[in-house]
């Protein structure tokens, strides 16, 4: 067994798990304070980051610096969400939230999938290229900002 191949992993792990958890806690935070399973979570995350690409592809913006707006577009349609659909069944029982989270979570993904299409894309930006080496294992600089973002916005929630 290979202890660099094995230490390059952990820290990959450790790098994503970062970003995971920030998904985690906006589940959390749904789920406790609103008591509504947001199924369409994800979805609206996957919103988020077409929307990086698109600025990125199309007005040349860093995906880096395109967060705020991206973070901004993601808040305003989660108030649509839950001011035009979600206020009316919060009394309702589970099964009818889970319900509504559900076709509201197949209506973001398959728009995605009529706009963008099946094929994935990537965002390029100045930071996917740089590399940080720590003896024999590297640290992708795109993935530890990502990480330092994802721990600072934890905390500061």
């Amino acid at each position: 067994m290979d202890l660099t191949l094995v230490a390059q992993g952990l820290l990959s792990g450790f790098l994503f798990g970062g970003v995971y958890s920030l998904m985690a806690v906006g589940l959390t935070l749904i789920f406790g304070v609103m008591r509504v399973v947001n199924f369409a979570h994800g979805d609206m995350m996957v919103w988020g980051m077409y929307l990086a690409w698109a600025l990125a592809a199309r007005a040349g913006v860093d995906p880096y610096l395109a967060f705020v707006v991206c973070a901004a577009a993601l808040f305003v349609l989660g108030v649509l969400v839950q001011r035009g659909l979600v206020d009316r069944i919060l009394d309702a029982p589970h099964e009818m939230q889970i319900l509504l989270m559900l076709g509201v979570a197949l209506v973001l993904e398959n728009t995605a999938l009529a706009l963008f299409g099946p094929e994935p894309a990537r965002v390029r930006s100045v930071l996917s290229s740089a590399t940080l080496w720590l003896g024999p294992i590297y640290v992708d600089v795109a993935r530890l900002v990502t990480f330092g973002l994802a721990v600072a916005l934890t905390l500061a929630l």
